[in-house]
């Protein structure tokens, strides 16, 4: 049965046949320019509502917001693609909170379920380079290190930077290849991506925009919230305390994302 979408306001459908959801999704988003937020079972059935729904509507924006991978307090941080495709979600909602055009977020309990950072990070992460362009090389090294990238010899994976004279190899999240900044003097002399694995230059840019590498950024606020919290939590921290002594140095722990209310 085909409803008249436009004459409903508060209506519960029930007993959906499997597939429908994404047909009954897309005649919403036809209807009006408006943020859809649709809260699946779990992962894999958000995965083949988002197909779905680009078969039907190939031109709709589909933004996926997956929980991690993890459980509270874990050892180890989440997969390196669900954090970007969340960062991805998180950072298009909060710049562009009335968008154009009917957009549908399909989400998961389990992701609901987590707490967010506040839209500050997302909103004061933004940064351009752009061939030409001043880059003070100061400003953006502090910039990555706030943001959770880690300083490395050789940049191999996602989250990772190196530096080598005048020229800064970065890996951002979300990317297929690492980056290669050449600068000449404080400006942006070419931006070119590479190979990580052979570290050969394969292609070139005129300009990247980056965004917040993780859900938790290292700053002063947000160190010194830790470290109150953690000693309200668990009392006096000791010297082999190892995610306390890494988190007050400003550096990237594995697995200190599921700490994030401490943070906040």
């Amino acid at each position: 049965m085909l409803y008249d979408l436009s004459q409903l306001k508060n209506k519960t459908f029930s007993s959906v046949v499997d597939g429908a959801d994404a047909v009954l999704l897309d005649r919403f988003s036809r209807e009006k320019v408006q943020d859809i937020l649709y809260i699946l079972s779990d992962g894999i059935a958000l995965e083949k509502t988002a197909e779905l729904l680009c078969f039907l509507n190939p031109e709709l924006e589909i933004l996926k917001l997956p929980a991690w991978d993890t459980v509270p307090y874990d050892r180890v941080s989440p997969n390196i693609n669900i954090v970007a495709q969340r960062i991805e979600t998180l950072t298009s909602i909060t710049l562009t909170p009335n968008p154009k055009k009917s957009r549908i977020i399909l989400t998961s309990v389990g992701a609901v379920l987590q707490k967010l950072p506040p839209q500050k990070i997302f909103q004061n992460s933004i940064k351009q380079i752009k061939v030409g362009n001043k880059l003070s090389f100061n400003e953006f090294i502090h910039y990555v290190s706030i943001n959770g990238y880690n300083r490395v010899e050789q940049v191999i994976e996602p989250g990772e930077y190196a530096v080598r004279g005048d020229i800064i190899d970065i890996f951002p999240v979300g990317t297929d290849e690492p980056l290669r900044i050449d600068l000449f003097d404080d400006e942006v002399e070419r931006i070119r991506t590479f190979d990580a694995m052979t570290q050969r230059t394969n292609g070139e840019l005129n300009h990247y925009t980056f965004q917040v590498m993780g859900e938790v950024a290292l700053d002063e606020n947000t160190i010194k919230s830790f470290r109150t919290k953690y000693r309200e939590a668990f009392g006096a921290a000791f010297k082999d305390d190892e995610i306390y002594a890494d988190v007050s140095n400003g550096i990237k722990h594995l697995g200190m994302e599921n700490w994030l209310p401490f943070f906040l």
